[in-house]
């Protein structure tokens, strides 16, 4: 009585877990599925679009098209310029807010969404007239937005990339980045800045002697703080030169900010890029940090296959049928195709996340995997119980 007690509640439960494990591997699915496309239309979304670019307000011979920005203040009135940087991603509209969190979720348009738009910090004037002008974006590691941002951190993408463009309703004026520095969202030496005199001077460069990545030079004049009587931002310039910061977040620390600053001198029309190649803006791994979630699903991927070379041990005594070895042959392809996208997209030697681009690519393979283990072992019951 209780042998068979016991029998019945094992088979209840065999078949409860295989219906859990499903039911777990098609929600998994569904979840990866939604993230995949959530995340590829974000960040998609977050380039300029052909459409959006079209209303560059540059005319034919490169000149400020005030009639453009006629047409991109229909759009939004709220729009302040336009901001190109030669060979990246960036080239947005800017526009300011009534505060500084107005647009983290808006785009040009007034529509919601998670790529925000480029703004300028509502502490400056809207016509660019303050000494030191400060810009925000999303970080995106595919490039969008402020994602080439992140990337000036490594000389030689600085050096290849120290060139762009900012166009307002007053005309067009060059930019030339000269230097990185890495900070946090609470630094008062950078945000909430309006003026260079009081600020920079005495308290930006000294921190930015600490943070900053390399030694740069900036009209001759060192970063690097070997000098104390050195002029780093060149004291003698005209007076109508000014800086403009792109700042953006540091995926590696919470908190964490990336913030590139040029040198801004007036123009007269927009210039052909002397430098630096565009980026292809081709989907591509977050860089430096590994993702703990992406190695979990590798070891459980794996984990998969153990039932099916169980049955191939014991081959002899049982049959092995097409539909076990279908499912033996896709549990090894999941397995093989999770190794290397994780030998492929991370860095064990770099600081660890939780998360990153690829997990919900790592999710779908793993849940992929577990689905086709929970199918096979139906087919072999459902074979034993016809037997």
């Amino acid at each position: 009585m209780m042998l068979g007690f016991l029998n019945s509640a094992a088979r209840v439960g065999n078949k409860t877990l295989r219906i859990a494990s499903s039911i777990l591997a098609m929600l998994m699915l569904v979840f990866a599925s939604y993230s995949i496309l959530d995340t590829w239309y974000t960040e998609r979304m977050a380039f300029s679009n052909w459409e959006l670019v079209a209303y560059r307000p540059v005319s034919g011979d490169g000149t400020l098209s005030r009639e453009m920005f006629d047409e991109l203040s229909k759009i939004n009135p709220d729009v302040v310029g336009w901001i190109t940087v030669y060979g990246t991603n960036i080239d947005y509209p800017i526009l300011q807010g009534p505060d500084d969190l107005y647009y983290v979720n808006r785009d040009i348009y007034g529509n919601s969404t998670l790529s925000g738009s480029i703004y300028l910090q509502s502490a400056n004037s809207s016509d660019f007239s303050d000494e030191f002008n400060l810009l925000y974006g999303h970080h995106f590691d595919n490039g969008a937005m402020f994602g080439d941002v992140a990337k000036y951190t490594d000389p030689d993408f600085f050096d290849g990339h120290r060139e762009g463009e900012l166009i307002t309703k007053d005309g067009i004026c060059y930019l030339n980045f000269f230097v990185c520095i890495e900070t946090d969202a609470y630094d008062s030496n950078i945000y909430g800045v309006t003026t260079i005199r009081d600020k920079m001077e005495d308290e930006l460069l000294p921190t930015a002697r600490k943070q900053v990545f390399f030694p740069l030079q900036v009209k001759g004049t060192s970063l690097d703080g070997d000098d104390e009587d050195e002029d780093p931002l060149g004291k003698g310039r005209p007076d109508h030169d000014w800086l403009l910061a792109l700042s953006t977040c540091d995926d590696a620390e919470t908190d964490g900010r990336v913030v590139i600053i040029a040198d801004v001198t007036e123009g007269e029309e927009s210039r052909t890029p002397s430098s630096g190649t565009a980026s292809t803006g081709e989907l591509r791994p977050g860089e430096g940090k590994w993702a703990v979630l992406n190695l979990m699903c590798v070891v459980f991927t794996l984990c998969c296959i153990v039932p099916f070379c169980m049955r191939y041990v014991n081959f002899r005594k049982e049959q092995i049928k097409t539909a076990e070895i279908l499912g033996t042959v896709g549990v090894i392809l999941a397995s093989v195709v999770s190794l290397l996208l994780f030998r492929l997209t991370e860095n064990m030697r770099s600081p660890m996340t939780l998360r990153d681009y690829w997990t919900p690519f790592m999710i779908f393979i793993f849940a992929s995997a577990l689905l086709v283990t929970a199918l096979t072992d139906r087919k072999k019951k459902q074979r034993a119980q016809e037997d």
